[in-house]
């Protein structure tokens, strides 16, 4: 757990899934002033292009905002998702990333 003084981490996934592009920008807007105004530390989850494009244009500029793009990983497909897409998912397989010595990614 954390002290008073320590913030804990903010975890979203895709919390902006139903907004649309001004309401996503103004969301981002306020989460990163969040982070500058009270050392806030955020992870946010997307598949969503509109907040990924945001992102991009204010990441390039700001050293606090950092992308980590994650890749799927081989082979596994969410539970719900469409035969057809199952299997476009099976056949784009990629060698799965490999931990050495349990150092870790």
């Amino acid at each position: 757990m954390s002290s008073m003084s320590e913030p804990v981490p903010l975890l979203l996934d895709d919390p902006l899934v139903d907004l649309d592009d001004l309401r996503i920008d103004n969301f981002l807007d306020l989460l990163l002033d969040l982070v500058h105004e009270r050392n806030l530390q955020i992870l946010l989850f997307t598949k969503d292009e509109a907040t990924r494009r945001w992102f991009e244009r204010s990441c390039d500029h700001d050293p606090s905002c950092r992308i980590t793009h994650l890749q799927p990983i081989a082979g596994r497909v969410p539970v719900g998702v469409p035969p057809r897409v199952q299997k476009a998912a099976r056949s784009a397989e990629q060698p799965r990333p490999q931990m050495n010595g349990g150092s870790g990614l």
